[in-house]
Protein backbone atom coordinates (compact mmCIF):
# COMPACT_ATOMS: atom_id res chain seq x y z
CA UNK A 1 0.00 0.00 0.00
CA UNK A 2 2.77 2.42 0.55
CA UNK A 3 4.37 1.72 -2.23
CA UNK A 4 1.33 2.76 -4.13
CA UNK A 5 0.99 6.36 -1.84
CA UNK A 6 4.81 6.77 -2.83
CA UNK A 7 4.12 6.38 -6.61
CA UNK A 8 1.31 7.96 -7.08
CA UNK A 9 2.75 11.09 -4.94
CA UNK A 10 5.91 10.95 -7.05
CA UNK A 11 3.71 10.26 -10.61
CA UNK A 12 2.16 14.13 -9.53
CA UNK A 13 5.39 15.74 -8.97
CA UNK A 14 6.58 14.82 -12.30
CA UNK A 15 3.58 15.61 -13.85
CA UNK A 16 3.76 19.20 -11.87
CA UNK A 17 7.49 19.36 -13.19
CA UNK A 18 6.56 18.98 -16.62
CA UNK A 19 3.67 21.37 -16.39
CA UNK A 20 6.15 23.63 -15.79
CA UNK A 21 8.63 22.87 -18.58
CA UNK A 22 5.43 22.65 -21.50
CA UNK A 23 4.51 26.20 -19.49
CA UNK A 24 7.74 27.54 -20.20
CA UNK A 25 7.98 26.77 -23.37
CA UNK A 26 4.75 26.80 -25.03
CA UNK A 27 2.73 28.86 -22.84
CA UNK A 28 -0.24 27.99 -20.45
CA UNK A 29 -2.91 26.77 -22.72
CA UNK A 30 -0.98 24.52 -24.63
CA UNK A 31 0.55 23.26 -21.05
CA UNK A 32 -2.41 22.76 -19.88
CA UNK A 33 -4.15 20.86 -22.86
CA UNK A 34 -0.78 18.71 -23.31
CA UNK A 35 -0.64 17.65 -19.56
CA UNK A 36 -4.76 16.66 -19.17
CA UNK A 37 -3.91 14.17 -21.76
CA UNK A 38 -0.44 13.35 -19.96
CA UNK A 39 -1.88 12.41 -16.72
CA UNK A 40 -5.19 10.77 -18.32
CA UNK A 41 -3.33 8.74 -20.15
CA UNK A 42 -3.71 4.88 -19.70
CA UNK A 43 0.10 4.14 -20.38
CA UNK A 44 1.08 5.90 -17.21
CA UNK A 45 -0.65 2.90 -15.17
CA UNK A 46 2.53 0.73 -15.40
CA UNK A 47 4.49 3.55 -14.33
CA UNK A 48 2.14 4.10 -10.69
CA UNK A 49 1.21 0.57 -10.42
CA UNK A 50 4.05 -1.43 -10.91
CA UNK A 51 6.92 -1.84 -8.27
CA UNK A 52 9.63 -2.15 -11.57
CA UNK A 53 7.80 1.17 -12.85
CA UNK A 54 9.06 3.34 -9.97
CA UNK A 55 12.80 3.81 -11.94
CA UNK A 56 10.79 5.31 -14.84
CA UNK A 57 9.02 8.05 -12.12
CA UNK A 58 12.66 8.72 -10.67
CA UNK A 59 13.83 9.38 -13.75
CA UNK A 60 11.44 11.67 -15.70
CA UNK A 61 11.15 13.49 -11.60
CA UNK A 62 15.01 13.93 -11.79
CA UNK A 63 15.51 14.93 -15.34
CA UNK A 64 12.73 17.52 -15.13
CA UNK A 65 13.76 18.87 -12.20
CA UNK A 66 17.65 19.43 -13.26
CA UNK A 67 16.18 20.73 -16.82
CA UNK A 68 14.38 23.44 -15.06
CA UNK A 69 17.49 24.44 -12.89
CA UNK A 70 19.16 24.82 -16.22
CA UNK A 71 16.83 26.68 -17.86
CA UNK A 72 16.58 28.58 -14.71
CA UNK A 73 20.36 29.42 -14.83
CA UNK A 74 20.19 30.36 -18.39
CA UNK A 75 17.94 33.06 -18.06
CA UNK A 76 19.42 34.32 -14.64
CA UNK A 77 23.15 33.87 -15.29
CA UNK A 78 23.35 32.87 -11.64
CA UNK A 79 25.67 29.72 -10.58
CA UNK A 80 23.44 28.44 -7.40
CA UNK A 81 21.04 27.54 -10.11
CA UNK A 82 23.67 25.39 -11.73
CA UNK A 83 24.64 23.60 -8.81
CA UNK A 84 21.41 21.38 -8.39
CA UNK A 85 22.25 20.64 -12.42
CA UNK A 86 25.20 19.13 -11.31
CA UNK A 87 24.30 16.94 -8.03
CA UNK A 88 21.26 15.36 -10.48
CA UNK A 89 23.61 14.78 -13.09
CA UNK A 90 25.82 13.00 -11.07
CA UNK A 91 22.96 11.15 -9.80
CA UNK A 92 22.41 10.13 -13.29
CA UNK A 93 25.80 8.65 -13.33
CA UNK A 94 24.71 5.84 -10.64
CA UNK A 95 21.92 4.86 -12.76
CA UNK A 96 21.56 2.73 -16.35
CA UNK A 97 21.96 5.25 -19.44
CA UNK A 98 17.84 6.36 -19.67
CA UNK A 99 18.48 9.42 -18.10
CA UNK A 100 21.06 10.50 -20.67
CA UNK A 101 17.85 12.49 -22.68
CA UNK A 102 19.01 15.17 -20.29
CA UNK A 103 21.39 15.84 -22.46
CA UNK A 104 19.37 15.80 -26.03
CA UNK A 105 17.06 18.02 -24.00
CA UNK A 106 19.68 20.75 -23.26
CA UNK A 107 20.60 21.03 -26.46
CA UNK A 108 17.16 20.68 -28.17
CA UNK A 109 16.49 23.52 -25.89
CA UNK A 110 19.59 25.90 -26.31
CA UNK A 111 18.99 25.70 -30.14
CA UNK A 112 15.15 25.93 -30.18
CA UNK A 113 15.25 29.31 -28.20
CA UNK A 114 18.25 30.16 -29.86
CA UNK A 115 20.70 30.28 -26.98
CA UNK A 116 24.02 31.94 -28.03
CA UNK A 117 26.08 30.20 -25.59
CA UNK A 118 29.04 32.65 -26.33
CA UNK A 119 27.68 35.45 -24.52
CA UNK A 120 26.68 33.18 -21.74
CA UNK A 121 28.64 32.47 -18.91
CA UNK A 122 28.28 28.79 -19.57
CA UNK A 123 30.65 29.04 -22.62
CA UNK A 124 33.78 29.27 -19.97
CA UNK A 125 33.02 25.83 -19.05
CA UNK A 126 32.43 23.80 -22.45
CA UNK A 127 35.93 21.70 -21.58
CA UNK A 128 34.41 20.48 -18.67
CA UNK A 129 30.93 19.93 -19.97
CA UNK A 130 33.19 17.51 -23.13
CA UNK A 131 34.55 15.92 -20.44
CA UNK A 132 31.23 15.23 -18.30
CA UNK A 133 29.84 13.91 -21.60
CA UNK A 134 32.74 11.90 -22.48
CA UNK A 135 32.07 10.19 -18.98
CA UNK A 136 28.62 9.46 -20.30
CA UNK A 137 29.62 8.45 -23.17
CA UNK A 138 31.93 5.63 -21.15
CA UNK A 139 29.57 4.78 -18.92
CA UNK A 140 26.69 3.93 -21.73
CA UNK A 141 28.64 2.05 -23.88
CA UNK A 142 30.20 -0.13 -20.83
CA UNK A 143 26.50 -0.87 -19.83
CA UNK A 144 25.76 -1.46 -23.72
CA UNK A 145 28.85 -4.08 -23.63
CA UNK A 146 27.39 -5.67 -20.16
CA UNK A 147 23.89 -6.37 -21.60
Amino acid sequence: MQFHIFSTLLYIAVSGLAFVFLEHLFGRKIAMISMVIFVVHPIHVEAVAWISGKPYLLIAFYVLLATLFFIKFIEDQKWENLRPVWCLILGFLTDNPRPFSFFVIIVLYLILNKVDIRKNKLFKFWPYILILLGITAYVVLANIVQE
